[in-house]
């Protein structure tokens, strides 16, 4: 293992990721139209890892819904942040699920969401049930963490964190929710509900251009968010309007819309809004702008905006790794000295602060020399200072949280903590 400190799950902690492709996981099922469904995923995993139990993260892919064009489990987004999480440790599982075919129409796209959902339910199923026979993928069934690109940031939004009973779905998607039982032959969908994902609880929802169906999905609730949305996003957008500018489409909303919910609510959520931003991590929607899109593309090489995504990627590991509680864990550095990485031995005060705070370092470590790093939430070094000793200072920093790390090279000990300004 070529481990990068300050943390596994926060960086890079290996060289090489294992790709295990086209995993069946579930009964075939039929779409909309007809067509049967071979479920399977691809699963990411880090390349010699020996940890007993690992987080896992579920992303799903974007793609309207359609088979056209045939965006599947490889959309390129997702292979990028699925192999950048897995070599920092994580177990990633990248989904297909039921699509329809042909001229975009309510009926279809609805009876799609819902089939779409109870196949990444049963996905989630899947799981669960390879965890109480071996285990054999080493999950920690207490990290498990879902998101998406698009349509499958509204799947995650939607019916991750929501979702409990048959009654939390409004009357006039009953009629979808009765076809897709009667097409998959479920006999008791409040019980299903009820026991949505055979009790996996995603801990953190991620999404990258996704929008609610309907806000009256919304309620309390203790998972957390992570948004990443673009303002001039006309596919699912920022405010309300048709989903796909499809004047033939319902409303759906976004983060403008949705975030003061969650605020009244006290829902927890972190947010990258870019204000001059389109279907992000797109670099420009097609239905905009072909010319300047094609221009990009081909001189470029890439219809993503890089940036977007590479600060999406670092926020997202961030995210996960706040929730996990910062955890400890040991690494080794390019001389293959083992550095034990050391949480919580910090004094920071106080905490929050308004960027004028004290940090303290234990006893042992007077005398020594120190580095002292600063990261901010994207995980961007705001200050470094070397042959660091315990003093109070004064940072001029936005409102946040961020992420302290104190090394000490002679004894290959690094202490981590986070603090909060506000």
């Amino acid at each position: 293992m070529d481990a990068q400190c300050p943390q596994r799950y926060l960086e890079q902690a290996f060289s090489n990721v294992k790709i295990t492709p086209a995993v069946h996981y579930g009964e075939n099922k039929k779409s909309i139209d007809g067509k049967n469904n071979f479920l399977v995923y691809d699963m990411y995993q880090p390349k010699n890892d020996t940890a007993t139990k690992r987080p896992l993260v579920v992303l799903i892919h974007a793609g309207g819904f359609t088979d056209t064009p045939p965006i599947n489990r490889k959309s390129p987004e997702i292979v990028e942040i699925a192999t950048d999480l897995a070599k920092k440790g994580y177990v990633v599982v990248s989904a297909d699920y039921r699509l329809f075919h042909g001229e975009t129409t309510y009926n279809k796209i609805a009876t799609t969401v819902i089939s779409a959902f109870l196949d990444i339910n049963e996905l989630l199923c899947y799981f669960r049930d390879s965890y109480e026979n071996g285990n054999p993928f080493r999950i920690d069934t207490s990290q498990v963490f879902i998101g998406g690109s698009s349509a499958g940031a509204l799947l995650s939004v939607n019916f991750a964190a929501f979702i409990h009973h048959l009654d939390d779905i409004p009357g006039y998607w009953q009629p979808f929710v009765q076809k897709v039982a009667e097409m998959d032959n479920i006999e008791d969908v409040p019980s299903l509900l009820a026991n949505k994902f055979c009790g996996l609880q995603p801990k953190g929802v991620i999404s990258i251009s996704g929008d609610f169906v309907d806000t009256s999905f919304i309620q309390p609730t203790n998972v957390e968010f992570l948004i990443i949305h673009g303002m001039l996003d006309n596919q699912l957008p920022y405010n309300i309007g048709n989903a796909l500018s499809n004047p033939d489409l319902p409303d759906v909303y976004g983060p403008g819309i949705y975030l003061p919910i969650f605020d009244k609510m006290g829902i927890m959520y972190e947010a990258d809004i870019y204000p001059e931003s389109y279907h992000v991590p797109v670099l420009l929607p097609f239905t905009e702008n072909l010319p300047l899109t094609l221009e990009k593309l081909f001189g470029e090489l890439t219809i993503y905006d890089i940036p977007v995504l590479d600060s999406t990627k670092k926020h997202i590991s961030s995210f996960l790794y706040r929730l996990m509680g910062s955890p400890p864990s040991q690494c080794i550095t390019a001389t293959r000295i083992a550095s034990h990485v050391i949480n919580g031995a910090l004094k920071i005060y106080p905490n929050p602060s308004n960027g004028q705070l004290s940090i303290q370092v234990p006893n042992e470590l007077f005398h020594k020399n120190l580095t002292l790093e600063i990261f901010d939430i994207s995980g961007k070094i705001v200050l470094e200072q070397k042959q660091f000793v315990n003093d109070n200072m004064t940072l001029h920093l936005n409102k946040g949280i961020y992420f302290v790390k104190i090394s000490d090279e002679q004894d290959s000990k690094i202490y981590t903590d986070k603090f909060l300004v506000d």
